[in-house]
């Protein structure tokens, strides 16, 4: 499968599965030259795979804070109820 599916449809007029299709690729049909939009396909391509991991992340950071806020709240509570304990002595 060629790693630039929408470019090799828009040169060819249907998907294509192996590079080989691309041979008779030609300029005459095509408003750049076919290999530049390849590349920046490719580029695009890379870029949404890099937004789609690092909206994984986001969402692992924003569980991580969640966990150090309840955390911090236990933290304080626990606090709280040793100073009272101290002051019962």
């Amino acid at each position: 499968m060629s790693d630039t599916p929408r470019t090799d449809e828009q040169i060819n007029g249907k998907p294509c599965t192996q590079f080989g299709i691309l041979t008779g690729d030609s300029l005459r049909n095509a408003a750049v030259p076919s290999e530049f939009a390849r590349t920046i396909e490719r580029e695009l391509n890379a870029a949404n795979d890099r937004i789609k991991m690092l909206e994984v992340v986001e969402r692992l950071s924003t569980a991580q804070m969640d966990y150090i806020q309840q955390l911090e709240t236990e933290n304080d509570a626990m606090r709280a109820d040793l100073l009272l304990w101290r002051e019962s002595k």
